[in-house]
């Protein structure tokens, strides 16, 4: 199933969200909420992929055990930024 709608379409609905004096939205809005549900995501790159680059890329350099280590230090480090970009903001 697709669903396309031209940019004259678009210009009306937000003609109409606009004049109605509210903010229509498509999906589940994770609002505050999403900081919390990227942290309980599992993974933003996938491991084996990873690994496989750096395999690919340093295998004559580092060891197995150190691109595995290399591949998870990343991904937390990735996870915790994307957290923090998206967490919402500490009240004072």
């Amino acid at each position: 199933m697709e669903f396309k709608i031209t940019e004259e379409e678009a210009r009306e609905f937000a003609q109409l969200e606009e004049a109605a004096g509210c903010d229509i939205g498509a999906g589940f809005d994770w609002g505050t909420s999403l900081g919390t549900f990227l942290a309980s995501a599992n993974s933003y790159v996938d491991h084996e992929k990873l690994v496989e680059l750096l395999r690919d890329r340093l295998g004559t350099v580092l060891s197995q055990e150190e691109i595995e280590d290399a591949a998870r230090s990343f991904q937390v480090q990735l996870h915790d930024r994307v957290v923090e970009k998206y967490q919402a903001p500490k009240s004072a």
